[in-house]
């Protein structure tokens, strides 16, 4: 809602010839403010500088209890160890999987959020297509979100190398999903073994 209410400002305001500085959402009604814009305009406007700060105000407060609930779990705070999950990622892979004791192996974790190929293998040839999607949409989602941010942080170099050799061989997006279903993987891990990330352990096992 709140990107929806900054982009339809920017919107209007260019077409009355002004123009509407880059800032974060939290500050467009301070910047909409400092323009001199003529009173027809400002009023056109003004509610929509209204739900943005009601919006701003909503996400820092549940932002704000989001961290207290992380922080008072007791598992958590392990998964946020892992380079990409924050406060989000982590408490929806902790809500969804519930009990870590249903699954006995990794793969389960993969295939239960829909992050495994679709297989069509027959007695003389194997087939793996797109993934399956089976699973809560939401948290696959997340996890290919937090695969980006991986991909792009500097806090672990071996999972940053693995997608950018996939990704040599068969494209960017294909690479960003395989990663997400590790990250699945190592979430898993985690949990059941009550450890933490560990970049060097996984610079030695590449």
């Amino acid at each position: 809602m709140r990107t929806g209410a900054v982009s339809l400002i920017r919107s209007v305001v260019k077409q009355e010839g002004y123009r509407l500085p880059s800032c974060g959402a939290e500050r467009v009604p301070a910047r909409l403010a400092q323009l001199a814009l003529p009173t027809r305009l400002a009023t056109t406007v003004a509610p929509l500088a209204r739900l943005i700060e009601t919006a701003t105000a909503e996400i820092v407060a549940l932002d704000r209890d989001l961290r207290v609930r992380a922080a008072t779990d007791p598992i958590v705070p392990r998964l946020m160890t892992v380079p990409g999950v924050g406060v989000i990622v982590a408490l929806t892979f902790r809500t969804q999987l519930d009990t870590i004791d249903r699954f006995t192996h990794a793969g389960q974790v993969s295939a239960t959020l829909g992050l495994v190929p679709r297989e069509d293998s027959s007695a003389d040839r194997r087939h793996r297509g797109h993934i399956t999607k089976a699973g809560p949409r939401e948290l696959r989602s997340l996890l290919v979100q937090a695969a980006w941010v991986c991909w792009r942080s500097k806090q672990s170099a071996a999972l940053r190398a693995w997608a950018e050799q996939l990704a040599a061989r068969r494209g960017r997006r294909i690479a960003v999903v395989a990663l997400a279903r590790r990250l699945s993987r190592i979430l898993y891990a985690l949990w059941r073994d009550g450890s933490t990330f560990d970049r060097s352990k996984l610079a030695a096992a590449a």
